[in-house]
């Protein structure tokens, strides 16, 4: 009887970690961004004129790079009210915006690993004789963990940052700026930047006052629809 709890047990444990895989692998990933922003909160219109840093500006091997960024910001700047102008003459708000992808970024943790052998398990079976039934122990060898291990491993990261500033058409006055952060082991920039976009778009223009935490699923709707270019921005003011 204790050998059939025994493969019962066994059997219990095997569905539940079915389970609980299977329930892991329909959660979305999870994109976490760090957001700060500052803003003077001067209401001086929302034409804008949108250009990246002038270092990245000059470097014509990233200019497909430089354009498929500047969609996403277009995209959730238009969500908000603002409206692109192509000439600086018409904006009320000049945009510099910039971002960066850092070196790998090694770190070490430790973990307890569990040590599985075989083990000996006395069982108590009977035997008939006679009519008479008489206890007798049977040895069985049981697969079990028998101890911990403490192992070192590896992980390498990444971080991404996206810096958007913006300033009265003269150049001469901050009104607002914005930053966001992911770290994590995707070394990917184009794929992190519409997640940065996206978690940085609710606090545009404002100030936060702290360090923001902004969570954005991996198979974000608004986020999606940014990547295949279904989400309109405003006509271009002339």
């Amino acid at each position: 009887m204790k050998q059939n709890k025994t493969k019962l047990s066994k059997f219990l444990y095997f569905i539940f970690f079915i389970m609980l895989f299977t329930f892991n692998g329909c959660v979305s990933y999870r994109h976490s961004v760090n957001v700060s922003s500052y803003s003077t909160n001067e209401n001086i219109g929302r034409k804008y004129f949108l250009q990246v840093s002038e270092k990245k500006l000059k470097d014509k091997t990233i200019t497909l790079q430089v354009q498929e960024f500047e969609k996403y910001i277009d995209i959730v700047l238009a969500q908000r009210g603002y409206i692109k102008v192509d000439n600086i003459k018409n904006a009320d708000q000049y945009i510099v915006f910039d971002y960066d992808i850092s070196a790998p970024q090694t770190r070490t943790y430790s973990y307890e690993e569990p040590v599985y052998d075989t083990v000996l398990r006395p069982y108590t079976r009977y035997k008939k004789i006679d009519g008479v039934y008489y206890p007798y122990t049977h040895w069985e060898r049981e697969y079990e963990v028998v101890g911990y291990r403490t192992r070192v491993g590896t992980r390498t990261f990444y971080s991404k940052n996206i810096y958007i500033n913006s300033f009265n058409r003269t150049k001469t006055k901050n009104i607002w700026q914005i930053s966001g952060n992911i770290t994590d082991g995707n070394g990917d920039l184009r794929y992190a930047f519409p997640y940065l976009v996206k978690g940085i778009s609710g606090y545009i223009g404002t100030n936060s006052r702290q360090i923001i935490n902004v969570i954005v699923p991996d198979d974000d709707l608004e986020v999606q629809m940014m990547k295949k270019g279904e989400i309109s921005t405003s006509a271009v003011a002339k």
